[in-house]
C-alpha cells in the first residue's frame, strides 16, 4: 500500500512540476520601469564605453553580464534580451535544483518548487527588478547553510546570501535587525544559535564589503542618492505625499502595507498567514527580518512600490512562506488547528496568480497614472480598484475567468489535486497505522 501511494506521490508531484514550469515560462515579460533601469547598465558593462551607473545595485546586471558572456561563448546569435528577461526564472530553478539535492525529502522542493508561480513571483519574471534575484539568493544562502555542517557550506551560503543583499541595499536594515537578536539569544545562553550568528555575520561582513565596492565604483560612496532630486513622488490630495526621501509617517506606511486592498502584504501573499501561525526553527528570525523591512519601507516616500502589481518589495517573504506551507502537508501533526487555513490560502494563491498573468494593472491603469498619478490612491485603498478585485468588477467572475488559457486551468487543477491529496491521505500509511512511539520518532526524525 505504502509503495503504491508513494507511486502516485512521485506522479501527481511530476505532473504538478511540470505544468508550473510551463505556467512559470508562459509569465515572463521583458524589463520594465526600474528593471529597464538595470537593463541599461547591463548593457553598458564591459561595452568599451563610459557606463552611466544608477542609485541601484550593480550585483544584479553584473550576474547577469556574467551568465550573458558565458552564454555567448556556446551561442553567439543569442538575443541581446534573453539573459535579462530569463535570468530571474533561471536562477530560481537552478536554486530548485540545489534545494532538491540537499534537502533530505524529495518532495518538499519538488512542492515548494510548483507551487512557487502561484504567488507574485510569476507576475515579475522578466521584468529584471531586483526583488526576485535578491529574494532568491538569500534564500539559496540559507539554504546551503542550514544543510550543512562546515565552514566551508557556512562561507559559500553566507557569500550567496550577501549577494542577494548587496543586491537590495535597503534590505542591510532588517539583516542588522536579526543579527542583534541573533547575537542578544547567544548572550541569553542559547548555544544553539552560535552557528546561526557565525553565519549572519560573516553574511553580514560580505554585504557590507560588497556594497562599499559597488559604491566607490559608482562614485557614490559618500553620497545618498535615494536623498537626491527627484526622490520623492507627485504631490496628490494625500497629505503626505510628493515628500522625499524616508519621510512618510511609519504607522500609516504600516496600515497601507498590511491591511490595504491594493498593496496588503497578506493579500498578496497568501501563505504569508502561515509564516506568523505555524511553528517552525528560525521563526522569531524570519519574522524580525519581515517587520523590520516593514518598518523600513513604511517610512519610504514609495512605501507602495510605485505603480506595480501589490507589494513588490516583500516578494522575499514567498519563498520561506511557501516551504512553511509544504511543511504542514509533509508533517501534519504540526499546528493541526491551523490546517483550515490551507484550502483557503492555495485558492486565493491560484486567483492571486491568475490575475497576476491576465489582468495585472491593466485595467487600472487610465485612473491610477493619469494627471501625475493623482488619484493613485484609489488604486491602493478602494476594492473596487485593486489588482486583485477590479477584474471582477470589470468581466464578472466568469468573465475573468474566461481570459484563462486551458493550460493554466489543467496547473490549477493538479495543485488542487495533488496538495488535497496530501489533505485527505497525507500520503503515509506509516504515519497513520503505526504505533504513536514510532510515529513520533518518525516525525522527529524528518524534523531539521
Amino acid at each position: 500500500m505504502m509503495n503504491a501511494s508513494r507511486s502516485i506521490q512521485k506522479s501527481m508531484i511530476a505532473c504538478l512540476s511540470l505544468f508550473s514550469l510551463m505556467f512559470a515560462f508562459s509569465t515572463v515579460r521583458t524589463p520594465q520601469a526600474d528593471g529597464q533601469v538595470r537593463y541599461r547598465t547591463f548593457l553598458d558593462m564591459f561595452s568599451g564605453e563610459a557606463a552611466e551607473f544608477s542609485k541601484y545595485s550593480n550585483v544584479q546586471p553584473f550576474l547577469a553580464k556574467m551568465v550573458d558572456i558565458l552564454a555567448r561563448t556556446i551561442y553567439s546569435g543569442l538575443p541581446e534580451q534573453a539573459i535579462p528577461r530569463y535570468f530571474e526564472l533561471s536562477l530560481v530553478l537552478a536554486s530548485s535544483i540545489a534545494f532538491l539535492i540537499v534537502d533530505k525529502d524529495w518532495r518538499r522542493p519538488a512542492l515548494v518548487g510548483a507551487l512557487l508561480p502561484l504567488s507574485m513571483l510569476s507576475h515579475y519574471l522578466g521584468q529584471f527588478y531586483a526583488e526576485i534575484t535578491s529574494s532568491t539568493l538569500m534564500a539559496l544562502g540559507f539554504l546551503l547553510f542550514h544543510r550543512s555542517r562546515g565552514p566551508t557550506g557556512l562561507m559559500i551560503g553566507a557569500l550567496v546570501g550577501a549577494l542577494g543583499i548587496a543586491n537590495t541595499y535597503v534590505l542591510m536594515g532588517p539583516l542588522c535587525a536579526v543579527v542583534v537578536l541573533a547575537a542578544w539569544r547567544q548572550w541569553r545562553g542559547h548555544d544553539e544559535d552560535a552557528r546561526l550568528l557565525q553565519f549572519l555575520l560573516a553574511t553580514l561582513a560580505i554585504a557590507v564589503t560588497a556594497v562599499m565596492v559597488d559604491l566607490l565604483v559608482k562614485g557614490q560612496l559618500f553620497d545618498n542618492p535615494y536623498a537626491g532630486p527627484g526622490e520623492n513622488g507627485f504631490r496628490t490630495i494625500l497629505p503626505y505625499s510628493g515628500r522625499p526621501g524616508f519621510s512618510y509617517p511609519v504607522l500609516l506606511g504600516l496600515i497601507s502595507n498590511i491591511f490595504s486592498f491594493g498593496k496588503s502584504i497578506f493579500l498578496f501573499n497568501p501563505f504569508l498567514i502561515l509564516l506568523f501561525v505555524r511553528d517552525y526553527k528560525y521563526k522569531s528570525y524570519a519574522l524580525t527580518f519581515l517587520i523590520s523591512a516593514l518598518l523600513l519601507y513604511s517610512t519610504w516616500w514609495s512605501w507602495y512600490g510605485g505603480f506595480s502589481f501589490g507589494t513588490r518589495f516583500y516578494i522575499f517573504a514567498i519563498i520561506p512562506s511557501v516551504i512553511v506551507f509544504v511543511d504542514g502537508l509533509l508533517k501534519p501533526a504540526r499546528d493541526a488547528r491551523f490546517r483550515h487555513l490551507e484550502p483557503v490560502v492555495l485558492l486565493w494563491a491560484i486567483w492571486l496568480a491568475t490575475c497576476g498573468k491576465y489582468f495585472a494593472q491593466d485595467g487600472i491603469a487610465p485612473i491610477c497614472v493619469a494627471n501625475d498619478y493623482a488619484l493613485e490612491a484609489f488604486c491602493w485603498y478602494v476594492p473596487e480598484f485593486s489588482p486583485l478585485i477590479h477584474p471582477v468588477v470589470s468581466h464578472g467572475f466568469l468573465g475573468a475567468l474566461s481570459h484563462v488559457y486551458w493550460l493554466d486551468y489543467i496547473y490549477f487543477a493538479a495543485a488542487l489535486l495533488t496538495v488535497s491529496a496530501f489533505w485527505a491521505f497525507r500520503f503515509d500509511g506509516f504515519a497513520r497505522h503505526a504505533p504513536i512511539s514510532q510515529v513520533e520518532g518518525g516525525r522527529r526524525a524528518q524534523d531539521d
